[in-house]
């Protein structure tokens, strides 16, 4: 009985010894969830169809993101939701454009500075599904880069305010909904410019 005893205290020893040694060698934290909003500015953009260009003027509008994520020494890795929606100015009233999807970021924290405010750096890879509401929705190759700093608490809550650029490939062979029977539309690019507030939860 007292081996058996022996033997179990034994493991249960060297299993908190691999985790210690894994967390020591690894630099894992705690993972955080954090969501963010803001708003954006859509650059100007443009359309092809039937080989006349025509212009895309946006107004501005509201962005939003969900993540969860954990860090390793100075470096977050996060997985994201984001979405965000703008009105447009011209060629024609009532109409809106609409972006969503997930990306991959990685994020560097300039630790040392201060104890409660932490810089970062930030790029992100992705997909999104992007539409302009009388046309069909399209799946593109997205990507960002964020700039910000975040604001620390205590070792659960931290609030940040950030600037991040999103764009994406080309949008191109997208029928009207209203008219199906028009030629295929292309839209070239689309680049926004977002500056949000965040909170994250830190476990």
């Amino acid at each position: 009985m007292k081996l058996k005893a022996l033997a179990l205290g034994a493991v249960c020893v060297s299993a908190l010894s691999i985790c210690s040694l894994s967390n020591a060698v690894l630099g894992l934290s705690a993972p955080y969830l954090r969501i963010q909003g803001g708003l954006n500015f859509v650059q100007k953009g443009q359309s092809t169809l039937g080989g006349q260009s025509n212009d895309i003027n946006y107004k501005h509008g509201f962005d939003g993101a969900a993540s969860i994520g954990f860090d390793k020494d100075r470096l977050s890795y996060e997985a994201q939701y984001v979405y965000a929606r703008n009105d447009i100015k011209s060629p024609g009233d009532n109409e809106y454009t609409r972006l969503s999807g997930g990306l991959a970021n990685i994020i560097y924290h300039y630790k040392g500075a201060s104890e409660h405010l932490i810089p970062y750096i930030g790029l992100g890879i992705g997909m999104a599904n992007l539409r302009i509401n009388q046309f069909d929705s399209k799946n593109v190759f997205a990507y960002q880069g964020m700039l910000g700093v975040n604001c620390n608490f205590n070792t659960h809550f931290s609030t940040g305010l950030a600037y991040r650029f999103l764009g994406t490939s080309n949008y191109y062979k997208v029928r009207s909904k209203l008219n199906p029977s028009l030629a295929y539309s292309n839209f070239h690019h689309y680049y926004s410019h977002s500056l949000d507030l965040s909170m994250a939860y830190h476990f």
